[in-house]
């Protein structure tokens, strides 16, 4: 590869490193807000049986997702080529 086409790549590979760190990053705000609101439900006796499954369902999809999405980028060609 030239310089310009070098240069391109990482660019390009940076650009899905960001995304890959934003998808991440919005995954885990919604796990840590349900887990704040379970948290406070359970200190103030608010929180039923059939809530706290359903927060820790919510819970359990976004860390499948996050799993997800970091084991599709360690799969892509970035793991292949140096920055």
């Amino acid at each position: 590869m030239d310089g310009s086409s070098v240069k391109s790549e990482h660019i390009c590979q940076c650009g899905k490193i960001g995304t890959l760190l934003h998808e991440l990053t919005q995954s885990i705000q919604v796990i840590h807000a349900y887990a704040w609101g379970c948290q406070n439900q359970l200190q103030n006796d608010e929180l039923v049986m059939q809530e706290f499954r359903s927060i820790l369902q919510i819970i359990c999809e976004h860390s499948h997702l996050m799993g997800n999405k970091i084991h599709s980028f360690s799969d892509s060609n970035l793991t292949s080529r140096p920055i």
